[in-house]
């Protein structure tokens, strides 16, 4: 039987490289009820649509599938949310159109949440494809509930690694550029919901992670997403005045550090 998620994923640009996140999907030992392919107004001549209308084509037997496409490119977070708006499912999954899931990923978190629905979201651990394990059999029991002094620190999950309820009244932040997934994993959490990380990888990237392919030319405008993130926590009441003010401090001194690894290292 097929679970009660929705799987999400953003497109753009995305042609030789959503078929392996879909392939990824359609071999889950448990199924989803449905997948949503968002092309994010890709300005490919139509490329990635195409694309994504032969996948459908070809899965559709599997589970229902959705493509959606924007009239021009608005961001992962908007193309995010209009997959979420159109989730039928009680359950969301999030996947990128460059990475790829374990193949018991569904069944083992989603037959977890089932058995605590008192918990709002999961997510797991993620690694890289070269160093990936398939042999994982069942869940462990290691699954680590997140409080919110931890969350204030790092942020736990990877998008392609959460499966949230539905019908929950929060969405990414579209204004933001970086770090809008975890602000929506802080504003749960601090609402008083339960959040929890499985301490299994059942989800890869297929390229380089933090600090890779360039991205630390992006790291300021991370920073500044992250210090940004506690002042509307602060402003939403969600945290205080004085863990806003000591939260950018410390931000700030491993954002120095990490300045110095990637530069040095």
């Amino acid at each position: 039987m097929n679970a009660e998620v929705s799987v999400v994923i953003p497109c753009y640009c995305c042609r030789e490289t959503i078929g392996r996140a879909v392939d990824s999907v359609a071999n889950q030992t448990q199924l989803p009820k449905q997948l949503i392919l968002v092309d994010d107004g890709s300005p490919d001549e139509d490329n990635t649509f195409q694309m994504l209308n032969y996948l459908k084509d070809k899965y559709s037997k599997y589970f229902q599938i959705d493509v959606i496409s924007l009239d021009e490119n608005q961001g992962v977070s908007v193309a995010r949310n209009t997959g979420w708006d159109m989730a039928t499912e009680p359950y969301v999954a999030f996947l990128d159109a460059d990475d790829s899931w374990h193949p018991k990923k569904i069944e083992l978190q989603y037959q977890w949440m089932m058995k605590h629905k008192g918990c709002v979201l999961s997510g797991h651990r993620c690694g890289i494809w070269a160093n990936s394990k398939e042999s994982i059999e069942a869940l462990s029991k290691d699954v680590t509930r997140i409080g919110k002094f931890s969350m204030m620190l790092k942020n736990p999950f990877s998008t392609p690694t959460v499966m949230l309820k539905s019908n929950i009244p929060f969405r990414f932040r579209v204004e933001s550029l970086y770090a809008e997934d975890y602000l929506l994993w802080q504003q749960i959490l601090y609402s008083g919901n339960k959040v929890v990380r499985i301490e299994l990888e059942l989800a890869y990237v297929h390229k380089g992670l933090y600090g890779d392919d360039g991205l630390s030319s992006h790291m300021w405008a991370m920073e500044k997403a992250d210090i940004l993130n506690y002042w509307i926590l602060w402003r939403q009441s969600l945290i205080g005045l004085i863990a806003a003010s000591c939260l950018t401090i410390y931000s700030f001194i491993k954002y120095i550090r990490r300045i110095i690894v990637v530069n040095f290292r």
